[in-house]
C-alpha cells in the first residue's frame, strides 16, 4: 500500500509540476518553451518542491517577461499614437515627427535597458496599424 500512496503521490507532483510549467511559460513568456526549458523547469519544481508563486515570481521578473511587457507597451503606444493623429496628418509634417519621435523613444528605451536593438515588431506594428512610407520608420 505505501508503494502505489507514494507512486500516486509521486506522478500528481509530476502532472503537476508540469502543468504549472507550461502555464508560466504561456502566461509569462508568451510562446512554447523548447524541450531541454521545459524538461528543467520540470525537474526543478520537482526536486526543489517549488510552489506556485516560486514558479510565478521566477518567471514574471525573468529579463523575457520584462522585455515583453515593454514591447507590448511600445505597441500599446504605437496604436494609442494613431487614434490620435487624423488619417489626413499621418502622411503630413506633423504626422512623420510624431510617428518618427516615438519610434526613437522606444530605441532610446530599448538601447538604454537591455542595450540591444530596437525592438523590431515597432514598425510592423506602426505599419498594420495604418502608417505608410518607410521615411516614418528610419532612426
Amino acid at each position: 500500500v505505501d508503494e502505489v500512496l507514494a507512486s500516486h503521490q509521486a506522478y500528481y507532483q509530476l502532472r503537476v509540476c508540469q502543468e504549472a510549467v507550461w502555464e508560466a511559460f504561456r502566461i509569462f513568456l508568451d510562446r512554447i518553451p523548447g524541450t531541454w526549458e521545459y524538461q528543467a523547469w520540470v525537474r526543478s519544481c520537482q526536486q526543489e518542491a517549488l510552489c506556485i508563486s516560486d514558479i510565478a515570481r521566477n518567471f514574471s521578473s525573468s529579463e523575457e517577461h520584462i522585455g515583453l511587457i515593454h514591447r507590448v507597451q511600445a505597441a500599446a503606444a504605437a496604436v494609442t499614437l494613431r487614434a490620435q493623429i487624423p488619417e489626413s496628418g499621418r502622411s503630413g509634417t506633423l504626422g512623420a515627427f510624431l510617428l518618427n519621435r516615438l519610434i526613437k523613444q522606444n530605441h532610446q528605451h530599448e538601447a538604454a535597458s537591455t542595450g540591444g536593438p530596437v525592438f523590431p515588431g515597432v514598425s510592423r506594428c506602426l505599419s498594420d496599424c495604418g502608417f505608410s512610407g518607410s521615411q516614418y520608420f528610419s532612426l
